[in-house]
C-alpha cells in the first residue's frame, strides 16, 4: 500500500521571538523529507506548517487545513519530528491519536519519539505516547505558571503590559513599560471626553468623528507602523461600542488598570472578565491627558443612562419580544447585518432594522430603517408561495414515478454503479502485484513508485464515482420521500399562518433587504430543490443520466 503522507511541522511562540524559528521549521521539515524518500510506501503530497502558532491549542491555520484533508481522504498518513510538534495538550492529542486517526485509518508516525501506529509494538508506544503527550501538556503549563507570574509582579509595580499603548499615548523611549502622551492624537481624547461630559451620547460622538474624518485608533496606528497588518489599512469608522470602552478607561487620568482579562495559555482557552475588584490599579504613573474632574463627570454620564435604561426596560419589559431575524438579515447596499433597533409609543413597543454602515457614516449607506411588521408580512407571503412550491411538487412527483423513464434512470445509475465497483476491485489487484514485482526485483523502485501513483489516481477516481452514482441512486430511489429536506420541511410549515423563530431556522438561510417591499430572500435546501428539479426535467423528457 503506498501512503498518501502530509508532513506537519510546528515553530512555537517562544522560538519565534528568539529568533531561531526558521532554522526549526527547516530543520523539521527538512527531517521529515528525508524520512519520507527512504521509504517506498511513502509519497508526500502536503507540507503543513504553523509559524508562531502555542502548541496548547488545535485551532491552528495550517493544522485545520491538515484535519481537513485527512477528512476528505487526500492524506491516510501524517508524519512529524515528534509528539511536541504535533501538540502539548494531553487530552487532545490522545483524543487525536487513539480515537480519530484509527476511526479514519490514517497512520500516524512521530519520528523521534519511534512512534508509528501501524508497527507490531503499537500497544506499548502508544502509551509511551501517552506519556509523552502528558509531559508536553505539563511543560506548557509550567511556563504558562511561570508566565503569568511574571506578569503579576509587573502588574503589582504598576509596569505598562499591553501589547499596544493605548490610543493618545506611546512607549516611552527610555522605559517602554512606561506611557507619554502622544500630542498627536490626545486633542481628539480631550475631545470625546468633553463630549461625553457635555451629555452626547456614545453614538453622538462617533457620528462627530466620522463626519469630521477624524482617523480612526487602527487606520492611526498602521500609517504610524505600530500595526503591520494590511487590513488596518483599509478605512474603519468609529463605533459607540469603542467610544464607550475608550471613555472608561482610568489609563487617561494617569492610572494603569490591568488584569481585567485573563487567558489560559495552558489550555489555549478564550480569555475571561475579572471582576472589578481584582483588577491591579496603580495610578499617578504616567501624565494623565484628561482632569479628574472631566473623568467623573463622563462616568456619571454613564451611571445616569444606566439608571433610566433600567427604568425603561423594567417597565416595557413585559412588551419585549424575541428577535426571531437574529443574525439572518443584511444590507444589500453594503453587506453588513441590520441590527433591531426599539422605541416606545404611546406605551406601544416598536421595533425596526437598521444597517451598522449607515448609523457611522450614512454616505457610505443608503438603507433606511426598516420596520419589523412590514418585514414579517413580505417574508411570510414568500414563505407561502416557497410551501405551495413544494406541496405541487410533491404531487407531480407521485405521478412521474409511475412513468417508464423513472425506473429507466434508477436500473441505469445501478448498472454504472456496477460497472465502476468491477474497476475498483481490478485496481486493487493490480497494486498488490505491482507491489509483490517491485520486492522481487522485477520492476525498479522509479517505476513502482509511476505506476502505483497512476493505479491511485485511478483509484481516487473510481472511488469519487462511487460515492456520487450511491449519492444519485439513493436520491432516485427516494426522491419523492423523506430524504429531500427541501420537500419535507417546507411541506411541515404548510398550515402555518404566523412568521416564527422554528420557521425561520428551519427555512431561511439569510435575507438580504433593499426596501420594506424589495426583500432577496435565500431559502435554505437550495441544492436539494436544484437536483429534484433537474432529476424531474430528465424523467420527463425520457433523458437518462449516467
Amino acid at each position: 500500500m503506498v501512503y498518501r503522507v502530509g508532513i506537519y511541522a510546528r515553530k512555537s511562540i517562544d522560538e519565534e521571538k528568539k529568533g531561531n524559528g526558521n532554522e526549526s521549521i527547516l530543520t523539521q521539515i527538512s527531517m521529515l523529507e528525508r524520512y519520507v524518500e527512504t521509504h517506498a510506501e511513502f509519497q508526500l503530497l502536503e507540507s503543513y506548517v504553523d509559524n508562531g502558532v502555542t502548541g496548547t491549542r488545535f485551532d491552528r491555520p495550517e493544522f485545520n487545513r491538515l484535519m481537513e484533508d485527512v477528512r476528505c481522504g487526500h492524506i491516510n498518513c501524517v508524519i512529524v519530528k515528534d509528539l511536541s510538534r504535533f501538540g502539548r495538550n494531553y487530552l487532545e492529542a490522545g483524543k487525536l491519536l487513539e480515537v480519530i486517526f484509527p476511526c479514519l485509518n490514517v497512520r500516524f508516525i512521530a519520528i523521534n519519539d519511534g512512534y508509528d501506529s501501524h508497527a507490531a509494538d503499537c500497544g506499548e508506544r502508544q502509551f509511551n505516547a501517552a506519556l509523552n503527550n502528558l509531559v508536553n501538556d505539563s511543560y506548557a503549563k509550567d511556563i504558562s505558571k511561570a508566565i503569568n507570574a511574571v506578569y503579576r509582579e509587573n502588574f503589582k509595580c504598576g509596569s505598562y503590559m499591553a501589547p499596544y499603548a493605548a490610543y493618545g499615548y506611546v512607549r516611552s523611549a527610555d522605559d517602554p513599560h512606561k506611557l507619554e502622551i502622544d500630542e498627536e492624537v490626545a486633542e481628539h481624547v480631550r475631545l470625546m471626553f468633553g463630549m461625553r461630559a457635555d451629555g452626547r451620547s456614545y453614538q453622538e460622538i462617533a457620528d462627530y468623528m466620522n463626519r469630521n474624518n477624524i482617523e480612526s485608533p487602527s487606520n492611526y496606528k498602521y500609517r504610524k507602523g505600530i500595526l503591520k497588518d494590511k487590513r488596518f489599512a483599509k478605512p474603519c469608522l468609529w463605533g459607540a461600542d469603542y467610544i464607550g470602552r475608550l471613555l472608561m478607561n482610568p489609563v487617561y487620568i494617569g492610572a494603569v488598570a490591568q488584569g481585567r482579562q485573563q487567558c489560559r495559555n495552558a489550555t489555549g482557552g478564550k480569555a475571561v472578565r475579572v471582576p472589578k475588584e481584582n483588577w491591579y490599579v496603580k495610578e499617578h504613573m504616567h501624565p494623565a491627558i484628561i482632569s479628574d474632574e472631566v473623568w467623573q463627570k463622563a462616568q456619571d454620564r454613564k451611571k445616569a443612562d444606566m439608571e433610566t435604561y433600567a427604568r425603561n426596560d423594567g417597565k416595557y419589559k413585559r412588551l419585549a419580544k424575541e428577535n426571531i431575524l437574529k443574525g439572518k438579515l443584511l444590507c444589500s447596499l453594503c453587506g453588513k447585518p441590520l441590527r433591531r433597533g426599539h422605541q416606545y409609543y404611546k406605551g406601544k413597543l416598536l421595533y425596526n432594522y437598521y444597517c451598522v454602515t449607515r448609523d457611522k457614516n450614512g454616505e457610505k449607506c443608503a438603507n433606511r430603517y426598516q420596520s419589523e411588521e412590514k418585514l414579517f408580512g413580505v417574508i411570510m407571503k414568500a414563505v407561502h408561495q416557497q410551501i405551495q412550491v413544494a406541496v405541487d411538487t410533491k404531487k407531480l412527483l407521485a405521478e412521474l414515478s409511475a412513468m417508464p423513464s423513472y425506473n429507466r434512470q434508477e436500473q441505469a445509475l445501478q448498472a454504472q454503479l456496477q460497472t465502476v465497483e468491477r474497476e475498483q476491485k481490478k485496481l486493487t489487484v493490480k497494486k498488490a502485484n505491482l507491489y509483490a514485482d517491485y520486492c522481487d526485483g522485477v520492476i525498479t523502485k522509479e517505476d513502482y513508485r509511476l505506476l502505483a501513483q497512476r493505479y491511485e489516481e485511478q483509484a481516487s477516481q473510481a472511488t469519487a464515482q462511487i460515492e456520487d452514482l450511491t449519492v444519485r441512486l439513493y436520491r432516485q430511489k427516494t426522491m419523492a420521500g423523506s430524504s429531500n429536506l427541501w420537500l419535507t420541511e417546507f411541506e411541515r410549515f404548510r398550515r402555518k399562518k404566523k412568521l416564527t423563530k422554528e420557521v425561520v431556522d428551519a427555512l431561511i438561510d439569510k435575507i438580504y433587504v433593499h426596501s420594506p417591499y424589495e426583500l432577496e430572500i435565500v431559502f435554505r435546501y437550495r441544492d436539494e430543490y436544484l437536483y429534484l428539479m433537474q432529476e424531474m426535467d430528465r424523467i420527463q423528457t425520457g433523458g437518462i443520466s449516467v
